[in-house]
């Protein structure tokens, strides 16, 4: 799966992709006049930004399988709300607690309510606009949103209870801190103005009474050294073992490791795209309801909120055609099942078995390092395989990619045991066939060397 996770916060656009061999990520730092904080002022010009940052990640002229984008704090809405025992309208009583409690008025956001213990639900809201800029660039790129998770409510999944905590960290500039409580969120903030290791404890031990008569005795850090003194304890959520070598993609590690454990998270409120209103199919008899995707989410639909009852485990994907905020219905003609056909497993040409030895192989260079082509070419004749050529790749890439036609795709395992830990096999896909016309090339494997190379 070559899906992508796509960030944005201080200006500082994120991207990363991982593969069997590994995850790599990559940043960049975005003007003024096209971003402001992690608001897209410039929807056109941010999706060009995106396809130009990925292309250091996927082969040249792939498209990612679908896009997750991670938010913040300042722009996700989270809070809990209690209603009393023998309420006789739960839906009417949330709706008053909500708008007592939230400033942004109801009709600017997708939100929902999660029951998450008796009479108290997690809210959690986004305004529209923001995240309909998301399906937007969806739309523009041509490729599907998987999900927008925002990361903070991820941080309370990381524990093994669901005692009270309290989460800090330090990224880009800024302070986030998190209260959480019974698997959920009830206050985030980022602070950016930057404070010093008393302000910070100052700040602490103030929100570990935040609607409490106790205060909260368990910190938890993700990236950042912190002490405090007195009865508190401090524990880090994230081993030495993470998913990228690259610094500051805590937060995308955060979402690989807790999403990998439990996939079924993106079928709840912790993905956004399940606060979008359904599309409506009509056949040619009837109308009728439709789950999002592949999700189907039993949810009562009341004024444009969901209450969740429950999820299935297989996360939406949402189409790149799929515009949010419009009332959308999908005419799909009436048709009878017809038994699907066997399809031949296709057989080598006159039976022929393919080895290495049959391998035309192209080097690319990459990376930034002089002569690493020529460096593997010598390798590569050294193990007895055929080098038809070296050049330099058009763009400079994060991991290697290897690029075999079809019917030599099968020896790929057996080729990465010739490359060994110099050369990964960070990305593996099809070489389209060359041009009959193409008289200066022959080879049906292309290595392109990325930056995770050593040779």
């Amino acid at each position: 799966m070559k899906d992508l996770l796509i960030s944005l916060d201080s200006n500082i656009l994120k991207v990363s992709y991982c593969s069997p061999e590994g995850c790599a990520g990559f940043s960049q730092e975005l003007p003024s006049n096209l971003v402001q904080d992690s608001k897209i002022l410039n929807i056109e010009e941010f999706t060009e930004k995106l396809i130009e940052l990925s292309s250091s990640l996927l082969p040249i002229k792939n498209k990612p399988d679908a896009l997750t984008f991670l938010i913040g704090p300042q722009d996700v809405i989270l809070s809990f709300l209690t209603i009393s025992k023998g309420e006789n309208s739960v839906e009417e009583r949330l709706v008053e607690a909500t708008v007592s409690k939230i400033e942004t008025p109801l009709e600017n956001l997708y939100f929902s309510y999660n029951k998450i213990a008796p009479f108290v639900y997690q809210f959690v809201g986004i305004k529209k606009e923001f995240l309909d800029s998301f399906l937007e660039i969806s739309s523009l790129w041509g490729v599907p949103i998987k999900s927008v998770v925002p990361w903070v409510l991820l941080l309370p999944k990381t524990l093994e209870d669901t005692s009270p905590a309290i989460f800090i960290g330090t990224f880009e500039d800024k302070h986030i801190v998190v209260l959480s409580e019974l698997n959920g969120v009830y206050f985030a903030s980022s602070y950016e103005k930057e404070k010093t290791d008393k302000e910070l404890s100052d700040l602490v031990k103030k929100l570990s009474l935040y609607n409490r008569s106790t205060p909260i005795k368990n910190i938890y850090t993700v990236n950042s050294a912190f002490t405090i003194g007195g009865q508190y304890q401090v524990h880090p959520i994230l081993s030495e073992d993470s998913y990228f070598e690259e610094e500051s993609f805590e937060m995308h590690d955060i979402v690989l490791k807790v999403i990998k454990g439990s996939p079924d998270l993106l079928s709840s409120h912790v993905n956004m795209l399940n606060l979008l209103p359904l599309p409506e199919v009509r056949s040619n008899k009837a109308l009728v309801p439709v789950s999002a995707g592949m999700a189907v989410l039993v949810a009562l639909v009341i004024g444009g909120y969901f209450i969740f009852v429950r999820g299935d485990s297989t996360p939406p994907v949402v189409p790149s055609e799929v515009l949010s905020g419009s009332d959308v219905t999908l005419e799909v003609p009436e048709s009878t099942p017809s038994a699907s056909p066997e399809v031949e497993k296709e057989t080598p040409p006159n039976g022929k078995v393919y080895t290495l030895k049959d391998m035309i192989i192209r080097v690319e260079n990459a990376t930034e390092v002089n002569g690493a082509a020529g460096r593997t070419k010598e390798f590569l004749e050294s193990q007895d395989l055929t080098v038809e050529s070296i050049g330099t790749a058009p763009n400079q890439l994060e991991l290697t990619q290897v690029l075999i036609t079809p019917d030599l795709m099968d020896l790929k395992e057996e080729l990465k045991e010739v490359l060994g830990k110099n050369i990964p096999m960070g990305v593996v896909d099809t070489l389209e066939k060359l041009d009959s016309s193409d008289e200066e090339y022959s080879h049906n494997v292309l290595i392109r060397l990325g930056k995770d190379s050593s040779i």
